[in-house]
């Protein structure tokens, strides 16, 4: 089954470059079955980094940024890596252990090392058994891959897009998606044999994001708690993580 890794970036060349140079290794190729979506128009990008290969035209931020990927690239794979910025610490998510992953799993996603910080909402992301997949109820959003097949459900569920687009900022977008994949039957597992590491709100940290840290998480959770409340019920956690 073909897959297409996709990393979505903002202003933030050196970790796409990290990103692209750690994939590199695992036998993708930059430009054939690896590509780089610049989440702004190239006309205004102050940093044209040499491994971008499509520009979105704005920034659309991570939930629109993904949904420009999946309408990008229908029809031309069977799977996307969607990527944010990360290096591969152990094990190796080459194109064919990728493509090999089995077809009734619609959610898949590598394990994560300890992102350092007491309130992470998600402690079953870091790995727990070498040897393989583990079903869980849904992952953090930093690198996960989606079948195509799951993304043309998605899109009969959201109005023509595979990511609800109320989720634009990113959060709760983790939730949905796997709980909607889920309920076609299909799996959403953890992959314990690859590690990856990932800095949390890079762009934020290095001063290039449109709004502050503080301000996104107030904003990202606000939006998060009515839209996932609207679509689920009050108790829309518990009904998803049941």
């Amino acid at each position: 089954m073909k897959t297409i890794a996709c990393i979505l970036s903002y202003k933030m060349a050196e970790c796409v470059e990290d990103t692209v140079m750690s994939l590199d290794k695992q036998g993708w190729s930059h430009g054939e079955d690896l590509f780089v979506f610049e989440n702004q128009a190239k006309e205004t990008a102050e940093d044209h980094n040499f491994f971008v290969t499509h520009y979105t035209g704005e920034n659309l931020r991570m939930g629109g940024g993904w949904n420009y990927i999946a309408d990008y690239l229908r029809g031309m794979c069977d799977r996307i890596w969607f990527c944010t910025d990360f290096k591969v610490v152990h094990g190796s998510p080459s194109p064919r252990v990728l493509e090999n992953v089995p077809a009734n799993i619609g959610w898949y996603h590598p394990v994560i090392t300890d992102p350092g910080h007491a309130d992470y909402c998600f402690p079953w992301m870091m790995r727990v058994n070498p040897a393989g997949y583990r079903d869980v109820k849904m992952t953090d959003s930093i690198c996960p891959l989606i079948t195509m097949e799951c993304m043309e459900r998605l899109r009969e569920n959201n109005n023509g897009n595979v990511f609800d687009k109320a989720f634009w900022r990113g959060w709760g977008l983790d939730y949905d998606t796997c709980w909607q994949i889920r309920q076609m039957a299909k799996r959403v597992v953890l992959h314990d044999a690859i590690t990856v590491d990932h800095s949390a709100f890079g762009s934020y940290d290095a001063g290039v994001a449109p709004e502050s840290k503080d301000t996104f998480r107030s904003l990202a959770h606000r939006a998060m708690t009515k839209r996932l409340s609207e679509k689920y019920g009050t108790d829309w956690h518990r009904k998803i993580m049941a």
